[in-house]
């Protein structure tokens, strides 16, 4: 497991760890918000990445410096730990909200 492996995995069971529980109903709708929001941004840019790779495949682009992919290589890291990281406090926020008896109550009646 390579540096950016093993601060993904760190990073992300410190998430796992954050305790919640002082959050309001409104701060925890709001956490769990931002982090499907983030989630769903750092996906778009992976993918605008992939896409703009492809392109410079297809239009034979093959010369990177070593900066470039090194700065490309760090943007990917940080992209997948955020991920990671944003999946496991909005599941962390979600639970929080399914355990809620006020929230549980509402599901209820609108169902």
């Amino acid at each position: 497991m390579n540096n950016y492996e093993s601060s993904s995995f760190e990073t992300h069971d410190i998430f796992c760890k954050l305790n919640i529980t002082n959050l309001s109903e409104q701060e925890t709708l709001l956490l769990a918000t931002y982090c499907e929001e983030s989630i769903e941004g750092l996906c778009q840019t992976l993918s605008f990445i992939g896409n703009t790779l492809v392109t410079l495949a297809d239009k034979q682009v093959v010369e990177f410096s070593t900066e470039s992919l090194n700065q490309l290589g760090q943007s990917l890291a940080t992209s997948a730990s955020l991920i990671l990281s944003m999946s496991a406090l909005q599941k962390i926020a979600d639970k929080k909200l399914l355990n809620d008896p006020m929230i549980s109550n509402l599901t209820a009646i609108s169902l």
